[in-house]
């Protein structure tokens, strides 16, 4: 578990991290969303939620990326204001996964 959240937290400081909360809040006005799985190597995949059968088995972890609010998502670029909130999603995808 702990090689999982070391690469949750490596996925949350890279620049993919801020890309995906762009393409999940996107996602998320057609009420649907993305995931990213992280595996023990230290790898991660980001995955739209669709893609996610309800018989498939990680052998990693799966983590719901989070989203913008809709007041958030106003404030402008959503890529700007991604980068912004980063460390406050960040932590609210790192405190769900430990949950």
């Amino acid at each position: 578990m702990e090689n999982l959240m070391t690469a949750l937290q490596k996925f949350a400081q890279s620049e993919e991290f801020v890309d995906a909360v762009v393409s999940s809040t996107q996602a998320g006005f057609d009420g649907s969303g993305y995931s990213v799985e992280v595996f023990e190597d230290g790898t991660s995949r980001v995955l739209w939620d669709n893609q996610i059968g309800n018989r498939y088995e990680s052998p990693g972890m799966i983590v719901r990326i989070p989203q913008l609010s809709a007041e958030e998502a106003e404030e402008g670029d959503l890529r700007e204001v991604a980068e912004f909130y980063r460390d406050e999603l960040a932590a609210q995808m790192l405190d769900s996964a430990s949950a």
